[in-house]
């Protein structure tokens, strides 16, 4: 059992590192990039086209998706200590840890539906003046029903999951 307890403390002090070396990259990268775009608008001004991605609502919906990534990994590790010292059945474990995952989904689900409705509004503007074709907003349209099947899907997985508790 100390062993069990030792290497996940150790596979847990890994993870913890490489989340902090992935989230200083992120920070520095997106930091140059909306600085130097910054920049670039205060020269250019309005006639600098949007840059998807860097608007706030998808810097929020990424920043929420890794989030919920790394509170997956935090409930899995939990998880599994409980399963170790015998507080949770395997069964149990595998459902939460599914539990876990379909909520995840869901956020990530939701976040992107609200980007892709902000995306389908500017879209269906410029298409309206002629600055966009109906190809481009149909592909908008495609993506935006993708992201709520997902939504539907995760809502539908939870519910399962929680009735097989």
């Amino acid at each position: 059992f100390s062993t069990m307890q030792e290497d996940l403390d150790k596979e847990r002090k890994v993870i913890m590192k490489q989340w902090a070396k992935r989230e200083q990259q992120i920070e520095r990268v997106m930091g140059a990039t909306v600085g130097m775009y910054g920049d670039l608008q205060g020269i250019a001004g309005k006639s600098l086209q949007e840059i998807e991605g860097l608007e706030m609502k998808a810097l929020e919906a990424e920043a929420a998706v890794q989030k919920a990534a790394i509170l997956r990994l935090e409930k899995r590790l939990d998880l599994r200590k409980r399963f170790l010292a015998g507080g949770l059945t395997a069964q149990a474990a595998e459902i939460e840890d599914r539990l876990t995952g379909a909520e995840e989904d869901l956020g990530a689900a939701t976040a992107k539906v609200e980007v892709l409705r902000e995306r389908m509004k500017r879209q269906e503007t410029l298409e309206a003046v002629g600055m966009a074709s109906p190809g481009e907003t149909q592909a908008l349209n495609t993506a935006l029903d993708s992201a709520l099947d997902e939504q539907k899907l995760a809502v539908l997985e939870i519910d399962v999951l929680k009735k097989s508790k």
